[in-house]
């Protein structure tokens, strides 16, 4: 029986140092499928199955026509059950706390030819 050879020593090989965070924490996306009740410049209502809570930021996904959107929102309300009177739903009341310039643009566009007149 032979026996094992030793460990050879530990040679760092990092250009950079590095620390162990103390607070750092990181979640995988979850996609969740809501439905857009209504939309201005500054927020939508909306409508989901997933549990929400007033405060949760959350990003928001979709195509304005033919055109993508994405903005970051707060939600500032909730509401139980919808319009359609689904009791497993809620409303969400969002504002958008952060867009992009196109973004920012293909919501202006959408809705300019959505409500003509409407500033």
């Amino acid at each position: 029986m032979t026996t094992p050879a030793p460990n050879p020593p530990f040679v760092e090989r990092r250009r950079c140092p590095r620390v162990a965070p103390t607070d750092l924490s990181f979640g995988v996306p979850i996609v969740r499928e809501a439905e857009v009740l209504d939309l201005s410049v500054s927020g939508a209502l909306v409508s989901m199955s997933a549990p929400i809570s007033v405060g949760q930021r959350l990003q928001l996904r979709l195509l304005l026509g033919r055109e993508p959107f994405q903005a970051w929102v707060e939600v500032r309300r909730v509401d139980h059950g919808t319009v359609t009177g689904r009791a497993n739903r809620v409303r969400a009341g969002v504002t958008f706390t952060s867009l992009d310039e196109n973004s920012q643009r293909t919501l202006e566009r959408f809705l300019r030819e959505k409500a003509p007149g409407v500033n």
